[in-house]
């Protein structure tokens, strides 16, 4: 994930879970972007979290988060809270997937669902 500026320096964006680093090829005290560019690199810092919302939640079931149901506003505020925004639509998209995966179980009724980590049932002798 790179762009070549027209002043000839390169930025990259490296992501690192929810934090982003944006690195030079050269030292600066200050860049001159044009819009393009500018856009380029507001895509690149921004889509990384996009896709990483699936991973942020998986980290959540693996923290216990969803040992005991909780509430999309619940989830939305955690990610929050943990440094990732994140679009409702995408939100609601993702949690249905799980769903659909069993990754994660969903009770209730449209617009008041609570989701919760797939409990195992013991076998019966």
């Amino acid at each position: 994930m790179e762009v070549k500026t027209k002043v000839g320096i390169s930025v990259e964006v490296e992501s690192k879970g929810s934090l982003k680093t944006i690195n030079f090829d050269k030292p600066v005290l200050s860049i001159e972007l044009t819009k393009d560019e500018s856009r380029n690199i507001g895509n690149l810092l921004t889509r990384e979290i996009k896709t990483g919302i699936t991973a942020e939640i998986r980290k959540l079931v693996i923290e216990n988060f969803f040992a005991t149901p909780h509430s999309f506003r619940d989830i939305k505020e955690e990610l929050r809270r943990k440094g990732v925004n994140v679009k409702s639509a995408s939100l609601n998209t993702i949690l249905g997937k799980m769903v659909e995966r069993h990754e994660l179980v969903r009770s209730g009724t449209s617009g008041s669902y609570l989701y919760q980590k797939k409990t195992r049932v013991p076998l019966e002798k």
